[in-house]
């Protein structure tokens, strides 16, 4: 093998282990379970929609999330997860059922990817989604949608548990 060869093998090892080792966003699997932590930690779940060959879902992830998750800002902020609209793999629905992934799309009315939905410990959205993605300015809209997502949480939290019995 050539040195331009060994080269390039090295380098495309180099490049696949450092691909390997970025965070991903996770994937969604019992959407049940992450409410119950969200309820935990008096957070929102942040939704995103994909679907494969979305190119913009693609930057998304790559230019706002990842850097969101290893910022570390987030951390206890969020739940931050991905679903594949147009998946028939199961995950666990917010009533504990299995159903596939594209149900839960349907359930919220998601139709365009990337569609990003906050979702209070109920279940329920937060707010309107934030749809599409524009770049730079996304992480300016997804940040006022986080923050305006926590205070309607802590308005229920502080409603106390008879009006609030999904928060507590």
């Amino acid at each position: 093998m050539g040195r331009r060869m060994r080269l390039a093998v090295l380098a495309a090892g180099l490049w696949a282990a450092a691909a390997a080792a970025a965070p991903r966003v996770a994937m969604l699997a019992d959407l049940a379970a992450d409410l119950a932590e969200a309820r935990r930690l008096g957070a929102p779940v942040v939704l995103v929609f994909t679907s494969p060959g979305c190119v913009y879902c693609m930057r998304l992830e790559a230019e706002q999330l990842v850097p969101m998750l290893l910022s570390g800002e987030y951390e206890g902020r969020i739940l931050l997860r991905k679903i594949d609209i147009t998946s028939g793999d199961p995950v666990v629905d917010a009533a504990g059922r299995r159903v596939p992934a594209r149900a839960i799309a349907a359930r919220y009315r998601v139709a365009l990817t990337p569609t990003t939905l906050l979702l209070g410990p109920d279940g329920e959205p937060l707010g309107e989604p934030l749809l599409g993605y524009n770049g730079e300015m996304f992480a300016y809209y997804l940040d006022k949608a986080i923050e305006r997502g926590r205070a309607r949480i802590a308005e229920r939290l502080a409603a106390g548990c008879a009006e609030a019995a999904a928060y507590c």
